[in-house]
């Protein structure tokens, strides 16, 4: 027997939960499916920039996360290979968020979904964990109009797909675009008993070989400390373990392995990271939010903003196209292009920062500059912890600076 609701959302994550709170809020019928069942992990480095928490503000639940251990994070410090590090400070980095003086957080994601997915569900979502879908219906004209699911079918005259970087939804669109260089592989483990003090920035480590680790202090003397490599690599971690390859690698980052020196793991995960990008995030019928829509393997730990602020902008179009009663492509479009305005130049960083940190001339080069003007590292800082517009980056007066620092 099916059942009819204005919107279903597919998964349950942070993008996923975020829309169907928006839109529940707004007096929606809202279907949120997620497969798993809540409390689940997930593999992240578990970063959240300054502007994350308006967002949290904006949904009814950041009071929840910061009751639920979340650590503030004032600041960010990059090692290169060759020895050479910076640093800057989250508060300094920009006038225009009025979160900067907050700074980021630390929030495991075993718990930080869990209250986004509650939040949903006490909002007025139906909510609904353990759910699989198994594809979408569609109208005879194309149009998608529901999903079938191993709980039955469901319909409604918008489906959004939030299901994450292999997501079902944008699979059957067929709008997937991969970028082969963003194809990698990230080992992800929780450490016990780490001694960071209260103010310890989040640290990322740059390695010769051409992997990288993310260091971030988590609640209770506890750290995430995150090792990206190239996809290559999977038979080497088949061959050895995980558990045996992340031991072998960890001492190529020697300042993340003394910080760790005494300390206890507490658990290991790995997975792929899928970068790719879509051909448009919207269709007859469908959206695309979060890491459904562009997946880039986000360095500067934007991942969660991308999320949520993506889900506003979505709930910014759906609202209007549901009280028009037209959900086609072209009705959805205005989502489409706020996201090109906005989140698309954001992407561009990211890439452009993942390609500038694995060529070592370039980062030896850099990293003085930028430890010599901390003004410099704070406007990057602005960028890249989504703060400032990314065209302050490309200003010539700001080029000019760093080439003579």
């Amino acid at each position: 027997m099916e059942t009819t609701f204005d919107a279903i959302v597919v998964g349950g994550g942070p993008a996923g939960a975020a829309t169907a709170t928006h839109l529940a809020r707004a007096g929606r019928s809202v279907l949120l499916l997620e497969r798993a069942t809540f409390p689940r992990n997930k593999p992240c480095g578990e970063f959240l920039s300054p502007p994350v928490r308006g967002l949290l503000e904006e949904l009814g639940v950041y009071e929840r996360v910061l009751r639920a251990g979340a650590r503030d994070v004032p600041a960010a410090r990059i090692h290169c290979a060759d020895g050479g590090s910076f640093a800057g400070g989250f508060a300094a980095s920009s006038a225009r968020s009025a979160w900067a003086r907050a700074g980021g957080l630390s929030v495991p994601r075993v718990v930080l979904d869990h209250l986004l997915f509650e939040n949903a569900r006490r909002s007025g979502a139906d909510a609904r964990e353990g759910v699989g879908v198994r594809g979408l219906i569609r109208e005879r004209s194309g149009a998608v109009c529901g999903v079938e699911t191993d709980r039955g079918a469901f319909r409604a005259p918008v489906v959004i797909g939030a299901d994450g970087g292999r997501s079902r939804v944008a699979r059957e669109l067929g709008v997937v675009r991969p970028i082969p260089r963003l194809q990698k592989i990230a080992l992800v483990a929780h450490y016990a008993d780490v001694p960071l003090a209260e103010n310890h920035p989040v640290e990322m480590h740059i390695a010769r070989e051409g992997a990288v680790c993310g260091l971030g202090p988590g609640p209770g003397g506890t750290a995430n400390v995150t090792i990206v490599v190239a996809e290559s690599e999977a038979p080497r971690i088949a061959g050895a373990g995980p558990a045996a390859y992340y031991d072998a690698l960890l001492p190529a980052f020697p300042v993340a392995a003394e910080w760790l020196r005494g300390s206890r793991r507490t658990g290991l995960a790995t997975c792929g990271t899928f970068g790719h990008s879509t051909a448009r995030p919207v269709a007859d019928g469908a959206l695309l939010a979060g890491d459904a829509a562009t997946f880039i393997d986000p360095f500067t730990g934007e991942g969660v903003y991308f999320a949520l602020r993506g889900a506003q902008m979505a709930a910014e179009t759906l609202l209007p196209a549901l009280r028009r009663g037209d959900t086609s492509e072209r009705a959805l479009a205005p989502y489409a292009r706020a996201r090109r305005r906005e989140l698309t130049p954001k992407y561009a960083v990211c890439g452009l920062v993942q390609r500038v940190v694995h060529r070592e001339p370039l980062m030896a080069w850099l990293a003085p500059r930028f430890a010599r003007r901390p003004d410099l590292t704070e406007r990057l800082l602005g960028v890249t912890g989504d703060m400032d517009s990314p065209y302050r980056l490309m200003s010539p007066a700001y080029l000019l600076s760093l080439l003579t620092a």
